[in-house]
């Protein structure tokens, strides 16, 4: 009996991760959907198709993430672990493409004789870039230590979803930071809530994940380091 309810409640647990994982998805809907039927200050995003690109690939990580954490609670950790191989690789492609949009909407902003946005623009999805492969790689670290792997894996996507909830527009234009963070940071709020009421306990990679997100909406202010403003002009001058 015992048992069997050490299976029920490991099957609740991966059912929780996988919804946690919708919501992320909904998120980055929220705050992208409307963009392309609503008025937009900056149409080369619509014309760019490299953005569109870099939204299947995002859209598609998240949904392939959310399917993945479904497959446990279903009996099926061989299938879990099989996926978790090739979103390694697909985790290389984000980066990749993340970087690949980054640099190209820099040269857009320089050719359209924007200099000084090209630079401030171009920091948070750069740095967007630094630490979501960070993150990924301690969850790879430890994908054997199953509940330390879930709360790195939503930590990660975490990241991803920052562009989609400073896109929405009632946190307003540049989006308030507290309503940012309430948002971009929700899914670890509620998956502390869920681990105070069913573990009752808290794990320390949420709190020190947490700290270290909750700084991410203050990252503008390297914008304003002569080293950065350095590597972007050096880097105006190349394109």
């Amino acid at each position: 009996m015992a048992e069997a309810g050490s299976v029920r409640g490991m099957a609740a647990s991966q059912s929780f991760y996988f919804y946690l994982s919708l919501w992320m998805c909904a998120i980055v809907a929220l705050g992208f959907i409307p963009g392309f039927f609503l008025p937009r200050p900056d149409p080369t995003v619509l014309q760019n198709p490299v953005v569109h690109l870099h939204a299947l690939v995002y859209v598609g990580w998240l949904a392939l993430v959310a399917y993945q954490m479904r497959l446990p609670s279903q009996g099926r950790v061989a299938d879990h672990r099989r996926m978790g191989r090739w979103l390694v690789y697909y985790a290389v492609l984000l980066v990749i493409m993340g970087l690949w949009v980054t640099f190209s909407r820099f040269v857009d902003r320089i050719d359209m004789g924007e200099a000084v946005a090209a630079s401030i623009q171009m920091w948070p999805p750069f740095s967007d870039m630094l630490v979501f492969p960070i993150l990924f790689s301690l969850a790879l670290a430890y994908r054997k230590h199953a509940e330390l792997h879930k709360r790195l894996m939503v930590l990660a996507c975490c990241m991803l979803t920052i562009p989609g909830a400073a896109r929405m527009f009632f946190i307003g234009s540049p989006p308030n930071i507290l309503a940012l963070e309430l948002i971009f940071l929700s899914p670890v709020y509620i998956g502390i809530l869920r681990d105070w009421v069913v573990e009752r306990r808290v794990y320390p990679v949420y709190v020190i994940g947490t700290a270290v997100l909750a700084l991410m909406p203050m990252r503008m202010v390297v914008v304003e380091w002569p080293v950065w403003q350095a590597f972007t002009d050096w880097l105006a001058s190349v394109v």
